[in-house]
């Protein structure tokens, strides 16, 4: 099973990088095949990073080093299920080139 997690930063508060980064480190437990995040920037564009990594080696990636936390956020942690995690399509956040951006859990069939 994945690790699912997301904050939304109510009014003036600042989100805790600290504490969220590990929360996101306990979401491994979840899931250690893959990482991710995505959030939508101050010029209103979807901005995602993920990689096959688990996320205790992620928070350690430039990516998230250098992020300011956004007021919103969504964050994945990946258990293989199909699709080898090797391949950054298979994981999550999954995006369309539209903006729409989803974490899951489990299989999504069509």
């Amino acid at each position: 099973m994945c690790g699912i997690m997301g904050y939304y930063s109510f009014g003036r508060t600042t989100p805790n990088k600290n504490k969220i980064e590990k929360m996101f480190v306990l979401l491994e437990s979840r899931g250690r095949d893959a990482s991710g995040f995505a959030y939508i920037n101050n010029q209103n564009k979807l901005v995602v990073s993920k990689a096959a990594v688990k996320s205790s080696d992620f928070v350690k990636e430039a990516d998230w080093k250098s992020l300011v936390l956004p007021k919103i956020m969504i964050l994945h942690t990946r258990a293989k299920t199909q699709g080898e995690p090797t391949n950054n399509m298979n994981n999550h956040p999954l995006f369309t080139k539209d903006g729409l951006c989803i974490v899951h859990n489990g299989m999504i069939f069509n």
